[in-house]
């Protein structure tokens, strides 16, 4: 079997192919619309999306990278049964070896604990599993009874004048600023957030600390997706301690609406510090995402 490899070049179809490999495999329903807006937002390097093609020009695989600083992630190669191993492992090779021609700091990927055979993929390479996510359920009804542990914390609901304040404390948080640029969150907030309501914001003595929303329907959502979950978060440095407010005021704001008939889910690494205050509320513990990390002596320390 011939087999033709392209990079990803923008409006050319591959985005659908992506997402249709993709679901195929893993029965998610991920879209070309959410590809597309992501390498748009990341600036995503051509050369970190890669696919195969058989002599017919049907797909039969593809693999994407990510920078992340001076760390990558690095994808399994998702591919349809009628792919020859090969392929698969020539997608991946050849991408960790571009990686590793950046000096990274550290090689990873975020593995779903359901995903045996690519859990078994990474782990026969050399990486191990470094961080265990979970999914921490809330039943909203009985979290909305709860006292707010912490009476130096105010919250209330954001309206449209909050626009400023949501920009606030997106640009802020350690983990937003990563991945979005600020053009991104005044979309975001402006377009979607605000408009669809229901966005709670944290506060401690008028500066606004913490903010989230809950979300019951979302675009890549499947039928084994029973929950809530929420849209954002956003949190100042040095007060993480505001996440009991902010879950009890969502939870609140969820029996307000109505959505009560399902939990609502907060995914967290088990180590954080995020994860140990979330436990405090007694969840249902669920879990959803590890992280692999690359174990390579020749890399960067």
């Amino acid at each position: 079997m011939e087999i033709v490899y392209r990079f990803y070049e923008p409006n050319q179809g591959l985005e659908e192919i992506q997402a249709h490999l993709y679901n195929q495999v893993t029965g998610e329903k991920a879209t070309a619309e959410q590809i597309r807006a992501r390498y748009e937002t990341e600036k995503t390097n051509p050369k970190f999306v890669r696919y195969a093609f058989d002599e017919n020009s049907e797909p039969l695989a593809y693999i994407q990278a990510r920078k992340e600083k001076k760390s990558f992630a690095i994808g399994y190669p998702w591919a349809l049964p009628s792919c020859p191993p090969e392929v698969q492992e020539k997608l991946f090779n050849e991408m960790l070896d571009y990686i590793k021609q950046k000096n990274p700091h550290e090689i990873s990927y975020w593995l779903k604990s359901t995903w045996k055979d690519q859990i078994s993929f990474f782990t026969s390479r050399g990486f191990v599993r470094q961080v265990e996510g979970f999914g921490y359920d809330f039943d909203v009804s009985a979290v909305s009874k709860l006292e707010i542990p912490d009476q130096t914390f105010t919250s209330r609901i954001a309206s449209d004048d909050d626009f400023d304040l949501l920009l606030e404390i997106a640009k802020v948080d350690e983990d937003l600023k990563k991945v979005y640029t600020e053009e991104w969150f005044k979309n975001y907030f402006k377009d979607k957030v605000l408009p669809d309501g229901h966005c709670v914001l944290v506060f401690q003595d008028n500066l606004i600390v913490c903010a989230s929303a809950p979300l019951k329907e979302w675009p890549d959502k499947t039928e084994a997706d029973d929950y809530m979950i929420l849209r954002f978060t956003a949190t100042r440095p040095g007060y993480i301690n505001a996440w009991k407010t902010l879950i009890i005021d969502v939870t609140r704001e969820c029996v307000t609406t109505g959505w009560t008939e399902k939990p609502l889910r907060v995914f967290a690494d088990s180590k954080t510090e995020v994860a140990g205050l979330l436990e405090e509320l007694n969840p249902v513990k669920v879990p959803t995402y590890d992280k692999y990390v690359l174990k390579d002596d020749s890399m960067e320390k």
